[in-house]
């Protein structure tokens, strides 16, 4: 049971060590693994665009991102297999920072996994909608506008000061729009049927819908 549990969930485990080791390691990982522009084109440190998401500021935004890694891995895990999830962040990751790289030029430096958990729930609404789950639509449009009140005025109040960093609300935009662009491009052959899964407000709506058409649940 405890293999078949890693297996399932190898990637969310892998990516909490990873976040962990790196945290513990403190300023050292954290300077070395940034995204750093400069460095990146004065010394061809290109690794940054995927590592520059896997540190974190303090203990808070280590914990905060965490938090939203579990979370977004328990509702849509089932909509891809684990070695797809893999390729799917990996691409995720550095896309969203070249986004930031080639528009956004006056940011000097950025660390976390906000940018890529906001990309990986824009595309997780958009795998819902293929699927016919209507509910993604709503999904989509929480973070569409979530980003754009970010553009206009700023992150929430407070959360500056517990990452102890500006929140770099231009990478929730650009995780969200490389989202949404992999989320259409996604192959259907590397989507599992998300009509088939049974996910915890997925179950719900299921309910709903025999009730209307008068079915029996299987």
């Amino acid at each position: 049971m405890i293999i078949k549990f890693i297996k399932q969930h190898a990637v969310m485990i892998c990516l909490f060590l990873v976040f962990l080791v790196l945290a513990l390691l403190g300023d050292t990982a954290r300077e070395f693994f940034r995204y750093d522009p400069k460095q990146m084109e004065s010394h061809h440190q290109w690794w940054r665009l995927i590592t520059a998401n896997l540190v974190h500021t303090n203990w808070t935004h280590w914990a905060l991102n965490s938090l939203g890694l579990v979370l977004v891995w328990y509702i849509f895990n089932l909509q891809l297999k684990p070695l797809a999830w893999a390729g799917f962040l990996l691409v995720l990751a550095p896309a969203h920072l070249l986004v930031l790289y080639w528009f956004v030029p006056t940011l000097g430096w950025y660390v976390g996994f906000s940018g890529v958990l906001h990309g990986w729930l824009a595309a997780a609404a958009i795998f819902d909608v293929r699927g016919h789950y209507w509910v993604g639509l709503l999904l989509l449009l929480g973070l569409i506008i979530k980003v754009f009140w970010e553009q206009y005025y700023g992150s929430a109040t407070g959360l500056s000061d517990l990452i102890e960093a500006k929140v770099a609300t231009e990478a929730h935009f650009s995780g969200v729009m490389v989202g949404i662009l992999m989320g259409l491009l996604w192959p259907d052959k590397w989507l599992v049927n998300v009509r088939h899964r049974d996910l915890p407000f997925h179950s719900l709506i299921k309910k709903k819908e025999l009730k209307k058409s008068g079915g029996e649940p299987l």
